[in-house]
């Protein structure tokens, strides 16, 4: 009993690991345009570090260098927003100081009602000395938030204000973070940037705060005419990073000069997962194939025995059926509930890669299960006859 606990228990744990590894990279491969979707929502894209004045030139030598290009822009999309760690204590928002290894117990992002106007495309306002809010994940916020040397009156962006579009985009946005985050806009881009200024007087040892500013838009064009302009647009930002301080500086990206890159990374994986799986799959045919055959010696002298009193062939296999039957699926079912419970852990694992979609990886765990499940069959149905040939 206790070396057949230990064969199922080893089919088991080699089943769950091919399951897992082939579909988690099956999934990484399939989701890959929507990886860059969501990581390049825009055939150009640009970052700003810290930089406040950053904005208005990049966004001058865009439009200077799409009318160098005779192109034009399309879907031109850009806003800034402050970044603070911390928590909120007593009605007021406490900064933390960041330490090595470990993460801090919320993200705060500070919009203006412009700016975040510009992210959900959908116009919003709000008056001073006010503040609206989103949390990802029901953070508590007072009615009355102190932040720095001012207090805000608080209130919590409502379904019935958005646009169904304007939801999805907050939730991404929300989502890119890894750990609680409390989006939060006031009236103007003073009010955010006095908030972040107070804590830096007050805090300056413990306040590590960010200015981000995101530009993203599309062009018109042949391949050949978005190819020069990209190589164009790159060029001309990287030389306005040379004229600024090491903080303040700008990152240019586009999704077709990554699109390559990320194919081969999630190919690679792809072919990774495959090859554990198939190696995995190779130790399940051996550790099934002995098990059948170590059996079949241990039952032969009983089976013997049998026949010797009038046990005919027919009633020995009916006799073994269940056993084999059991075998088979036990480890199958029991597989399918390891990966049942560790399902949620994996989806969180694969939004760090990018793949928010989770029908790709609930196609590509049914369908490696289903393979499997042929395969696993296939093997034991030949195995099991060596076991009949052993034990008749």
């Amino acid at each position: 009993m206790k070396q057949n606990a230990t064969g199922l228990a080893n089919i088991t744990i080699l089943a769950t690991m091919v399951i897992i590894a082939v579909s988690t990279t099956a999934t990484l491969f399939l989701g890959t345009e929507e990886t860059l979707e969501n990581r390049f929502p825009y055939e150009n894209n640009v970052t700003i570090y810290n930089g406040n004045e950053m904005m208005e030139n990049t966004l001058a030598t865009i439009e200077k260098t799409t009318e160098k290009k005779e192109l034009s822009t399309q879907d031109l999309h850009h806003y800034r927003y402050q970044q603070m760690f911390g928590t909120i204590k007593d009605q007021s928002f406490v900064v933390s100081k960041s330490e090595a290894g470990k993460l801090p117990p919320m993200n705060m992002l500070i919009f203006s009602a412009d700016d975040f106007s510009n992210v959900i495309e959908q116009d919003l306002s709000v008056k001073e000395n006010e503040a609206l809010f989103f949390s990802s994940k029901d953070v508590d916020v007072p009615s009355d938030l102190t932040l720095g040397e001012e207090t805000f009156k608080t209130a919590a962006l409502k379904n019935s204000q958005l646009s169904s579009k304007s939801k999805e985009t907050i939730e991404d946005l929300s989502g890119e973070q890894l750990i609680d985050t409390l989006i939060l806009v006031v009236d103007s881009f003073d009010t955010a940037q006095s908030i972040v200024e107070d804590y830096q007087t007050e805090q300056p040892d413990a306040t590590a705060a960010s200015l981000y500013g995101i530009i993203g838009w599309n062009t018109t064009g042949t391949e050949d005419e978005k190819e020069s302009y990209r190589n164009e647009i790159s060029e001309q930002l990287n030389k306005e990073n040379d004229g600024q301080d090491s903080e303040a500086f700008q990152v240019y990206e586009s999704r077709e000069q990554n699109k390559e890159d990320w194919y081969g990374m999630n190919g690679g994986f792809l072919f990774l997962g495959i090859f554990l799986g198939a190696l995995f799959t190779f130790g399940a045919i051996l550790i099934t194939y002995y098990k059948q055959v170590s059996e079949g010696y241990d039952d032969r002298e009983k089976f013997q025995i049998m026949q010797k009193v009038g046990l005919d062939k027919k009633m020995i296999r009916k006799t073994t059926r269940f056993q084999i039957v059991w075998m088979f699926f036990l480890p199958l079912i029991v597989a399918v509930i390891h990966i049942a419970f560790a399902f949620p852990i994996i989806q969180k694992l694969l939004v760090l890669f990018g793949i928010t979609n989770n029908h790709y990886l609930l196609l590509s765990t049914a369908v490696v299960v289903l393979l499997f499940s042929l395969v696993y069959w296939l093997i034991y149905h030949i195995t099991s006859r060596v076991y009949y040939h052993i034990v008749e």
